[in-house]
This record gives C-alpha cells, sequence and structure tokens, in this order.
C-alpha cells in the first residue's frame, strides 16, 4: 500500500511550535514530572485520563503535547494531579478544568511575594492554571495565543476517515497520518484498502472500517477517546455489549432504546477474556484472540452501569455507578481504569474479526473464531505478512 507523498496533516500547526517554543525549559532546569510530545508515556498517559474522568476528542484528531504528573502522596494515600495540554486546550484533574484555548477570554496573573496567581477566564467562568513549576511557560503561552482570533488557536481536524477521489476509502491518508508507526494498524489499514481494491469490500464498509482502526490507534497511543462527555469505542454497540458479558457475565438488568443502560456485576467470570486458543504461533493466537483481563483489586462495589449508544463509526458509553448515575470512576477509580485498559485488547480481536468476517457474523461466534482462519484470510488479500505484527500489547 503506497501512502501519499507529503502527510499534510502531521505538518507542525502554528501551536504545536508555539508549545515547544514556551513550554520547553533548557535541559536540567525542566520540572519534575513534565514530558512533552513526543516523549509522553502512553500508560500513564491513558490512567491520568480515566482518573480524571475525561480524555482525548479522537473525532478531531486532538494530540497531547504536554502531560505533567503533580500528584502527591501522605501517608500512604495518594492524591492524583494531574495536568495535560493538547494541541486544543488545558485539561487538569484536581481540580478538575477543561478549557479549549479558542474560549479563553481573559488572563489574570499575579506574581506574589510567596504565591503565583494564574488564572483564565473561558466562557464566563475562571480556571486556575497556577501549577509549580510551569506557571512561567503557560503565561508565555497564553499572552501569546490570546491575542489571535479563536478559530487561529486550534489546527484543523483530523476526522478519524478523510476519503478522497485518490484515496476512496482514507486508509492511505490514515496511514499517513499516523504520529507513531504502529505495524498492526498499518496491516490493517492495508487489508482494508486491498479488499476494496479487489472489490471484495464496499467503500462504505471499508470507509467505517479504517474510521474505527484509526479510533483504535488513537485509544491505545492517546488514551481512550472522549466525546461529548461519552467515551469512545471502536466496535459497535452489539459488540461491546458482548464484550463486556463475555468478561463479566450477563447483565443483571437492561433497558432498551437508543441509548441503552446495562447493569453488569463486577465479578468476573473464571474464564473472562478466554476464548477457544488454537496451536497458531502458540502465544501469538493471544494477539488474535484478545485473551486475558486483569484488575488490581475486586471493587468497592457490586455492580456498576454501562451506558452506551451507537455513534457512527463507534459506539459511545460511560461507566457509571448504580446508586445515582454518578461516573463510576468517582467510586472505584482503579476498577473504572482496568476496564478502559483492559478493553483495548478486547476491542482489538473483535474489530480484526469485523474487517475480515464482515458485519453479519454473530459477535461471540467472532470471538470463538480459529486464529489460523483469522491469518488465512488477512493473507489472502494482503499476501504473505509476519504474524508477528499483530502481537502488540498495550505501552
Amino acid at each position: 500500500m503506497n501512502a501519499p507523498a507529503v502527510p499534510l496533516l502531521l505538518e507542525p500547526h502554528p501551536v504545536h511550535r508555539l508549545l515547544t517554543d514556551t513550554m520547553h525549559k533548557p535541559a536540567g532546569l525542566a520540572t519534575p514530572g513534565t514530558a512533552f510530545h513526543p516523549n509522553l508515556n502512553p500508560r500513564l498517559l491513558r490512567f491520568a485520563m480515566s482518573q480524571a474522568g475525561g480524555g482525548l476528542d479522537h473525532t478531531i484528531g486532538e494530540q497531547a503535547l504536554v502531560f505533567a504528573d503533580f500528584s502527591t502522596e501522605h501517608r500512604g494515600a495518594k492524591y492524583p494531579s494531574y495536568f495535560l495540554m493538547t494541541d486544543r486546550r488545558f485539561l487538569t484533574s484536581a481540580p478538575y478544568a477543561d478549557v479549549r484555548y479558542r474560549a479563553i477570554e481573559q488572563v489574570h496573573f499575579k506574581d506574589g511575594l510567596l504565591t503565583i496567581e494564574l488564572k483564565l477566564k473561558a466562557e464566563g467562568a475562571w480556571h486556575d492554571v497556577s501549577f509549580n513549576g510551569l506557571h512561567e511557560q503557560i503565561r508565555r503561552f497564553l499572552g501569546t495565543i490570546t491575542p489571535h482570533p479563536p478559530d487561529h488557536r486550534e489546527p484543523p481536524a483530523r476526522p478519524l476517515c478523510a476519503p478522497s477521489e485518490a484515496d476512496p476509502t482514507g486508509a492511505l491518508s490514515a496511514r499517513a497520518w499516523m504520529p507513531h508507526a504502529d505495524p498492526r494498524t498499518e496491516l490493517l489499514y492495508a487489508y482494508v484498502h486491498e479488499a476494496h481494491a479487489q472489490q471484495a469490500m464496499p467503500v462504505e464498509v471499508a470507509r467505517d472500517l479504517v474510521a474505527r482502526i484509526t479510533l483504535a490507534y488513537r485509544n491505545l497511543a492517546f488514551g481512550r477517546g472522549f466525546h461529548q462527555t461519552r467515551y469512545m469505542s471502536p466496535v459497535s454497540a452489539d459488540d461491546l455489549i458482548q464484550l463486556f458479558a463475555h468478561v463479566f457475565g450477563p447483565p443483571t438488568h437492561q433497558l432498551d432504546g437508543p441509548v441503552r443502560r446495562l447493569v453488569f456485576a463486577t465479578h468476573m467470570r473464571s474464564n473472562a477474556g478466554v476464548a477457544a486458543l488454537s496451536t497458531v504461533a502458540g502465544a501469538l493466537s493471544k494477539a488474535v484472540i484478545g485473551v486475558g483481563w486483569r484488575h488490581r483489586a475486586r471493587p468497592s462495589v457490586p455492580y456498576f452501569e454501562l451506558m452506551l449508544a451507537d455513534t457512527g463509526s463507534f459506539a459511545s458509553y460511560k461507566l457509571l455507578q448504580t446508586n445515582g448515575g454518578d461516573g463510576l470512576h468517582r467510586k472505584v477509580a482503579a476498577f473504572a481504569h482496568d476496564v478502559h485498559e483492559n478493553l483495548l485488547t478486547l476491542e482489538d480481536a473483535l474489530l480484526l474479526r469485523r474487517c475480515v468476517y464482515g458485519w453479519n457474523a454473530d459477535p461471540l461466534s467472532l470471538l470463538n473464531a480459529d486464529p489460523s482462519d483469522v491469518l488465512q484470510r488477512l493473507a489472502a488479500i494482503v499476501g504473505p505478512f509476519d504474524p508477528a505484527v499483530l502481537s502488540r500489547h498495550a505501552g
């Protein structure tokens, strides 16, 4: 599969250059706990986003550029505090703030003898961004970006799928716009592109799959997507329900409709995540099937609610407490994070199967499909490939 010569959407936008110029410190003076793109830790980034109950909007290709961990510990207890700057907004966890650059109306800075105060006003509300060790860089960034018109403060959207006459499925452009290499994702893009070129896949199906593959990639690289107050899954709502039932057993309560609500017990089934393993490449079958589900401790709540709906080429969902509908992360943050994290592998496995088997197959039968057949179907379209590219682990 030949990618376009110039990956236009990876060309730096002025906000990218501005963040680089204003936020970095000279070597030896860097603020502890602070990291910059491209040296962000994906696992830590995903953890911080789940703790804050939010994430990046992958429908527009939002990118994390600056991350700081200001968490503290006292008498064995950790008090999380995270700060994130993307190419579009500030995100902070304690206190919680979510501010788009284009919405900033006013900046207040006070350099006192003992304290430094840095606040910004957006949509009528004031937000404190006086983070120790970063206030001077943030002030320089704000002082440079706020004089510009709101529409000039953010880069153009990078959609999940952007087809064109030269690239009818959008797979070529999606591959070119990947900020980090990922052989598994590149193989799936190649499969969809070639399947359509060989008239084995309608263009509408191909575009839908490209969008889902892109979302799965962005979820892994930048944390689970968060769009219009809901998390994003690259599988369909029906498939996502099946994955939850596969791990936690059938729902104890279910309410159908455009937005579906299901209650699951937090106690996992004893064979959670385990399908019929074949002997294909030994442990590699795990990469094709997606086995294993780990969480650190049994949560203190017996049940949780999954609220979800299909939203174009992804499923939107929330994890809620059953006693009032508050976010599950506010009660059992570690468990909520483990759900988001472990879903990555199972979603990968199911999305891979949707690519090769289509949308008519039952999700339960897909989970139990023979990995050797999956590999053969892939090779029939893309030609010989190293199956090891399917074996990736969350960073």
